[in-house]
């Protein structure tokens, strides 16, 4: 927390002032005593100093002249009832001191002027317990937060307003509760890493990654719409050709990764991002991404790691992994895409049980509008056996553009 020390022997006033600061998550230290003012200032080192310009006992600039003596910088504010234009003359060359005008019933000029001397940095008391809202209007990196789009088990994601650019942003930003656990972080870090190695339309883009007073947090362009997944729960399933072509795009996106030997390991409806016009798809969540022979594996023997009913019967068994994985997973999607079912359904257990025998009902029996081509292409991707699947994403590609 940024402490402000509060000087003013006016306790109407030092209620309003201390209230509204402390709603801001600033610490507040009240002094209404001149004798004691330059003992707090001793004590508790306060980041800024906002006083009453005419105290019985010092002046302001007798507080001025003492902290220059002590050769310190701290900005201060001084509150004047009178003679305001005479006080902002007076202390006009000195960058550290600003001369307000002191109004009880009006604080907003105050706030606005401490917001910009003392920034409250997101990581207040309030953000930490998990009031996330708190961070709202607030700076991240070259980022303003200010809405919360939405919150997952190990972070929260903000639209945000880039100030260098002036464009909206996505701002995911790794929760606080999950900073002792260091596979997280290390995907987290992994996620920046990878979106900053690929440039492709069907990518998310990345604008910066960093940490900023402990946080961990990545600024990605922002792109109006929904994932795959939001707008399959609301219409079910797409015809074979809207589906076809968004899978393409998607197929694109993965073989522009696969190109750099970048795997990405969760392809779902959910890791889907189309815009609401329906022009664009991006691939979205390479949290659990990794480079296939650069990149030392990080999963623990035993530990599955991505979501049952999309990912391939090899990554179910947690064995070695390749690009065909990742077409299994697209596989899943394209048959959800356009029958409104996943190939293997029940439990989280059943579907991975399911899996590893390979048998599902082909798109053409649930829908007879998909053509035999399609089909055949889904069920090819979706092979149980990796080796009789496509082989690369090329392939695929290839495939989808003859048929579509």
């Amino acid at each position: 927390m940024k402490r402000v020390l509060l000087v003013n022997d006016n306790w109407d006033l030092l209620d309003i002032v201390a209230e509204a600061l402390l709603m801001k998550s600033y610490q507040v230290i009240i002094c209404n005593k001149s004798e004691k003012a330059l003992e707090k200032i001793e004590k508790h080192n306060p980041e800024l100093i906002i006083s009453k310009i005419e105290m019985n006992g010092i002046h302001g600039k007798n507080l001025v002249a003492h902290l220059t003596t002590h050769q310190e910088k701290i900005p201060i504010i001084f509150l004047a009832s009178r003679y305001l234009s005479k006080y902002q003359k007076q202390f006009k060359d000195m960058e550290n001191v600003k001369v307000l005008p002191e109004k009880k019933g009006n604080v907003k000029l105050l706030l606005e002027e401490v917001e910009r001397i003392l920034p409250q940095g997101i990581f207040s008391e309030s953000f930490l317990s998990g009031d996330y809202r708190s961070a709202l209007g607030k700076p991240l990196g070259n980022a303003i937060l200010k809405e919360i789009l939405g919150i997952g088990g190990t972070g929260i994601v903000y639209l945000g307003v880039h100030q260098v650019l002036d464009i909206p942003v996505a701002v995911k930003v790794l929760s606080p509760s999950v900073y002792n656990e260091p596979e997280t972080i290390l995907r987290f870090l992994r996620e920046a890493k990878v979106l900053a190695s690929i440039q492709h339309p069907n990518i998310i883009q990345i604008l910066d990654a960093n940490k900023q007073e402990g946080i961990y947090f990545l600024i990605m362009r922002y792109i109006h719409g929904r994932s795959l997944m939001d707008i399959l729960k609301q219409e079910g399933k797409f015809p074979y050709n809207k589906a076809g072509n968004i899978i393409l795009k998607v197929a694109r996106g993965l073989a522009a990764a696969h190109k750099q030997m970048i795997l990405h390991r969760d392809v779902k409806p959910s890791n889907i991002l189309i815009s609401n016009d329906g022009e664009i798809v991006k691939i979205i969540d390479f949290g659990l991404a990794r480079r296939v022979k650069k990149e030392e594996e990080i999963t623990k023997d035993g530990v599955v790691l991505g979501t049952p009913g999309y990912i391939s019967p090899e990554q179910c068994l947690n064995q070695s992994l390749d690009e065909t994985s990742d077409i299994y997973s697209l596989g899943a999607t394209f048959y959800r895409a356009i029958t409104g079912k996943e190939p293997f359904g029940g439990s989280s257990l059943t579907k991975l049980f399911a899996q590893l025998k390979g048998n599902f009902v082909l798109p053409h029996v649930l829908e007879p509008s998909i053509p035999m081509k399609i089909s055949e292409i889904i069920s090819k991707m979706l092979a149980k056996n990796k080796h009789e699947r496509y082989q690369n994403m090329e392939n695929v590609i290839e495939d989808l553009e003859n048929v579509l």
